[in-house]
């Protein structure tokens, strides 16, 4: 076995970058994998390793031929993000190989399995909007008419998967909910010893297309939120934290209308809006001291690692709001290698690269005074770059 000062953290998620960032930021060597080796992720990284993905996660047999040509002992572990709420057998895969710093993959399969998840809201009085098991072609349902009806793929995320019922035929692979309309808002939290530390709460939006309505459009942090409502999202995360027996960073969704907070789910991993919040390399510390308190340097605890980090953190206001946004190009484009990106984007290709219709391109970054105004400017950004992306794909 190598010594520990040769040891790196393995990253994986469909995109690692703000992860690496974290890592490498907090003094750790970094190996990635994900689905698209952007250039920051490549700049941040020892190496990047793309595997395949789909609607379900990452390809498995591609992301296990990956794996097993890896030496374990050349890791200290794996800190992963999405890319397997579909398949948590393949995180038990890689686990069987490398131990994981999260949630294991029978809490993911259990707060991800709708029948449970659910069935424990409803026990622990948490509320959220309905499930539906009987249905017709024309949304009536268990004898309602003209409300809205949405199916979901279990183990989905990124939005992309939620579509109208439009009359689908029942399907073990999704499962079908009402929907509310309202503020889609999340609360980013650390678990740890069966309580839960408020790390920021979020406002996401959708960037919609025909077929893909809910499609993960951005998210803002630090959003103005009433005591109640931000005590209806802490109170649920600590039952369910309890509940599942969660630990590390997850993150809760939830539909907040009229004041009153309806939970959608909870990602049990690293998450986007991580990437919304100063600090990453504390975060990603104590990610990793909630899931596997010990030594992890040789002669210093993660609790002093982080305990150095601290001073720096003071030193960062946290009164600025930060939004990132996703860059989807409407038709297919050809980006050239010397085109000029600007320093707010990031996830930007590596190369000369050929993007079909309706794909992500990056992501931007803005900060703002508050978060109305760091969502603004996070919008303005990617019309102002896809503007000059399409320019210079003529």
């Amino acid at each position: 076995m190598k010594p520990d000062s040769h040891k790196a953290l393995l990253v994986i998620a469909l995109t690692s970058r703000p992860y690496v960032a974290a890592a490498k930021q907090a003094g750790f060597r970094v190996v990635a994998i994900d689905a698209f080796a952007d250039k920051q992720t490549n700049d941040l990284a020892e190496r990047v390793i793309i595997v395949d993905f789909d609607e379900r996660g990452f390809d498995a047999a591609m992301m296990m031929a990956v794996i097993n040509g890896l030496d374990a002992t050349d890791y200290y572990g794996v800190v992963y993000g999405s890319g397997f709420e579909a398949q948590p057998e393949l995180l038990q895969d890689i686990a069987n190989r490398i131990p994981l710093f999260g949630n294991d993959p029978t809490k993911i399969a259990a707060v991800k399995s709708p029948d449970n998840f659910f069935a424990a809201l409803t026990k622990l009085k948490i509320l959220h909007p309905p499930l539906i098991n009987a249905r017709g072609t024309d949304n009536r349902v268990d004898g309602y008419l003209h409300k809205k009806y949405i199916r979901k793929l279990v183990g989905g995320s990124g939005g992309i998967h939620i579509q109208p019922i439009n009359g689908y035929p029942p399907s073990a692979d999704y499962y079908d909910q009402q929907y509310l309309e309202g503020k889609p808002v999340s609360l980013l939290f650390l678990a740890e010893e069966g309580s839960v530390e408020v790390v920021g709460f979020n406002e996401q939006w959708h960037n919609p297309t025909a077929f893909q309505p809910f499609r993960y459009g951005g998210a803002v942090s630090n959003i103005p939120l009433a005591a109640d409502i931000k005590a209806q999202f802490v109170q649920a995360a600590q039952k369910l934290t309890q509940v599942f027996k969660l630990k590390g960073l997850n993150s809760l969704d939830a539909i907040v209308q009229n004041d009153v907070v309806y939970v959608l789910e909870i990602n049990p991993r690293l998450s986007a809006t991580f990437d919304l919040y100063p600090g990453k390399a504390v975060n990603i510390l104590r990610h990793i001291q909630a899931c596997l308190s010990e030594m992890i340097q040789s002669g210093m605890t993660l609790s002093r690692m982080i305990d150095s980090y601290q001073a720096t953190l003071a030193a960062i206001s946290v009164n600025d709001a930060h939004a990132h946004a996703i860059v989807y190009t409407p038709d297919a484009l050809a980006i050239s290698a010397d085109f000029d990106w600007p320093e707010w984007a990031t996830d930007t290709p590596l190369n000369m690269t050929y993007i079909e219709a309706q794909r992500p391109v990056c992501t931007v970054l803005a900060t703002g005074e508050n978060s109305e105004a760091a969502k603004q400017l996070a919008q303005s950004r990617v019309k102002i770059l896809l503007k000059s992306l399409t320019e210079n794909n003529k």
